[in-house]
């Protein structure tokens, strides 16, 4: 395995409560909505990308409502994320139209932190869970008075630092204090699809085309917020 790597937890935002509220303002069934409208969908995307020869993955492990991936790979990083983004629901439900999900990413290049076997990385995965999803959960109640409800992209100051120019341009720093945290937003992700898409089409890959020529093609200027 590389001692650089890319480790990506995915998680369903709110699966213990969200079913709940959504169910007091539907006709549907608080299990059945977390059933079928969200786990459902989200572990077929899982077994989907076992399968998928387009995305490199070095290592999957799946968990009851959350999954966590190692990639060495940026391309791979978007194609994982943007394949999680857009699980539409089997009916609109409220107004939510696609399974929510949180999103922390992490950049290791320890190789004694990660291995194969999935035990080892519970020790990030905890992290994550607390300082990247906890800290941002917790500054986001405080800004809107409210628990958000939306799918977010967290990465750690190492992964930014991996991302190309026209990526990090987009980004948003945190005004967290002591901590070094962005958020991604989800149109970066749809736009590097397409940028993926693009390629292929035309027969090329990514490490073709200059960043000059993406930037010239799809007229890559600062995403408006």
């Amino acid at each position: 395995m590389n001692k650089e790597i890319f480790f990506i937890y995915i998680d369903i935002l709110g699966f213990e409560q969200l079913p709940r509220e959504l169910a007091e303002q539907s006709k549907f069934d608080e299990d059945w909505i977390r059933q079928f409208a969200f786990l459902s969908p989200f572990r077929q995307i899982i077994q989907d990308l076992h399968h998928d020869k387009d995305v490199i993955i070095d290592h999957l492990k799946e968990e009851a409502d959350s999954c966590s991936f190692l990639t060495h790979d940026l391309d791979s990083l978007f194609k994982i994320i943007n394949k999680f983004s857009h699980i539409s629901l089997p009916t609109k439900i409220g107004e939510i139209e696609t399974v929510p999900i949180e999103v922390g990413i992490d950049y290791v290049n320890n190789q004694k932190e990660l291995c194969v076997d999935p035990i080892a990385s519970q020790k990030i995965i905890s992290s994550l869970k607390k300082n990247f999803f906890g800290i941002y959960r917790q500054w986001f109640k405080t800004q809107n008075h409210d628990s958000i409800k939306r799918s977010y992209i967290i990465i750690s100051e190492s992964v930014y630092q991996k991302l190309k120019n026209h990526q990090k341009r987009d980004c948003e720093k945190l005004p967290i204090k002591d901590q070094d945290l962005f958020l991604l937003p989800s149109a970066i992700v749809d736009r590097e699809k397409e940028i993926h898409d693009f390629l292929s089409t035309i027969g090329k890959s990514r490490s073709d085309a200059s960043g000059a020529y993406i930037d010239k093609i799809f007229g890559l200027c600062r995403i408006p917020q």
